[in-house]
């Protein structure tokens, strides 16, 4: 009897652990190794390509967001900001400099719309600037780091910010906080994040849906989907989910990108297949999307995953004889938009195979002054 206790007991425990690790991801899974490889052409996207009016060259496009009157583009030196209304650019913020008004580089920024108002963070201050004159109002103090950043309204900012609670320099809070827009001080902590959601975490996730935002927050095991109410600033999931195998992140790489980033970058970037959870999620046609970015061998590849019904739909883009990247740097309505920036020739791999959209494309870019961003619109839902 005692001999059977002995072995039955470790097998049981054993058993107990598997399945505590399996039920540790969720039973829905995003299967990218499943997904469609489709042309982007007019049977499966309604596209359209703008190109950006400029009287001077744009010095390379970083990050954009895009709001109801004007669109902003900052620039890969983190020097500019564009101020675009419809197609062409109608003010540039060039403030660069250490006295009032001046900033180092721009780290973070956002707009309000009802007061016209562009926020912009340089080393622990907020800058505000009237839109689209860019005529410096006045500065605020702030004691905390920002990753993402909307307006409230005329008082409060909602930021993702983090921050040492005491001055031991050993409790930091990484989420998201309202702040006052008046003296920069933090109001309150609404949604907390650990350092696998923050390194996973994008600056243009942090976008208003109407009265609400749908941030992702990534985990070693589950993605979740969280609605944001902006007018109670309570949260709700309204989707988990796990990747399959093949592109969930080893628990040896979860533990070094913990103790050190920059190694995880340098190291296994290049050398390891993951992804690094998900982007941009939105309501398209009363269907969730959400965006990820599979890192296979050190290509970046932007997938769409279009949750319909109980199933995940996933699907990548191309563009034949070109080397474009159809992902989005943000979503409007039911419409992703992406830059295209460079010289014409810059985007071509292959003549022979080159596709309709791409000659046009090509045209269009050579065409453009000073190599000046071409913005291309597309959907992502045709004909499911």
């Amino acid at each position: 009897m005692k001999s059977f206790i002995h072995k039955t007991v470790p097998l049981l425990f054993f058993l107990l652990i598997i399945s505590g690790c399996r039920e540790k991801y969720s039973s829905n899974v995003a299967n990218l190794d499943s997904m469609e490889i489709i042309e982007l052409d007019s049977t499966t996207s309604e596209f359209c390509f703008t190109p950006i009016k400029c009287s001077v060259p744009m010095d390379g496009i970083t990050r954009t967001i895009n709001y109801s009157d004007y669109s902003f583009y900052l620039a890969k030196s983190r020097k500019q900001i564009y101020c675009i209304e419809n197609d062409t650019v109608i003010g540039i913020l060039e403030s660069v400099g250490r006295g009032r008004g001046e900033y180092v580089h721009i780290e973070d920024f956002c707009y309000d719309e009802g007061q016209k108002m562009l926020y912009v963070v340089d080393q622990k201050k907020i800058l505000k600037y009237s839109v689209p004159s860019m005529v410096f109002i006045e500065s605020v103090a702030i004691n905390y780091t920002t990753d993402g950043m909307i307006a409230l309204d005329p008082e409060r900012l909602l930021i993702k910010c983090s921050y040492y609670t005491d001055d031991t320099y050993k409790d930091l809070y990484d989420g998201i906080c309202v702040v006052s827009s008046i003296t920069g001080e933090i109001l309150s902590q609404c949604l907390e994040y650990d350092y696998y959601s923050t390194f996973c975490f994008s600056k243009s996730d942090f976008r208003k849906i109407g009265n609400n935002l749908l941030l992702p927050k990534t985990g070693p095991y589950n993605n979740t989907i969280i609605s944001f109410d902006l007018e109670s600033l309570s949260t709700k999931e309204i989707e988990s989910f796990s990747f399959n195998p093949r592109w969930r992140l080893s628990k040896n790489l979860t533990r070094l990108l913990k103790k050190d980033h920059m190694k995880f970058e340098q190291d296994y970037f290049e050398s390891n297949s993951y992804c690094n959870g998900c982007h941009y999620p939105s309501i398209v046609n009363s269907r969730l999307t959400y965006w990820c970015f599979a890192i296979d061998n050190g290509v970046n590849n932007g997938i769409v995953v279009i949750k319909n019904g109980e199933d995940n739909n996933c699907r990548s883009f191309k563009i034949s004889g070109t080397n474009i990247k159809v992902s989005p740097r943000y979503i409007k309505d039911n419409k992703c938009y992406t830059l295209i920036e460079g010289e014409a020739e810059s985007i071509i791999e292959d003549w022979d195979e080159l596709s309709p959209l791409g000659k046009e494309i090509y045209e269009t870019m050579k065409a453009q002054p000073f190599n000046n961003p071409v913005l291309l619109s597309f959907t992502v839902d045709k004909g499911l």
